[in-house]
Order: structure tokens, then C-alpha cells, then sequence
């Protein structure tokens, strides 16, 4: 099985799909809107993750070091 280095992740609002995906290499993960922003409160505590604003809703991206 080949391992795949994954260098960040995202976690931001998608439109069409009306939720936040949190996307991690070939990975995703549905998350509903209050767990999305209870997610992104945690992170923006973190170092090595950029805080930022897509589709005019908070969103994150997470660097692996």
C-alpha cells in the first residue's frame, strides 16, 4: 500500500453543497455548519493554521509539517 505525504488540509463552505467539507489529501469529511465553526474555533488557536474566508464563511488551512 503507497503512503502519500499530505502537506495540508482544508476546511472550508461549499456552496453547492450547503455544508463545510473538510478535505484532507484524496479524503473529505461533510461537516453540518455548528460543528464546522465549533472545528474552526478550535483551530484558530493553532500555530500552523491560516485562517481565512471563502464564500463569505470562515475557513481554514491546515499546514503539516
Amino acid at each position: 500500500m503507497a503512503q502519500h505525504h499530505v502537506k495540508l488540509a482544508t476546511l472550508k463552505f461549499y456552496d453547492m453543497a450547503d455544508r463545510y467539507i473538510l478535505r484532507v489529501g484524496d479524503q473529505h469529511i461533510s461537516l453540518a455548519e455548528p460543528i464546522a465553526n465549533q472545528l474552526l474555533t478550535t483551530l484558530a488557536n493553532l500555530s500552523h493554521v491560516e485562517m481565512t474566508t471563502e464564500n463569505a464563511h470562515p475557513a481554514a488551512i491546515i499546514h503539516f509539517p
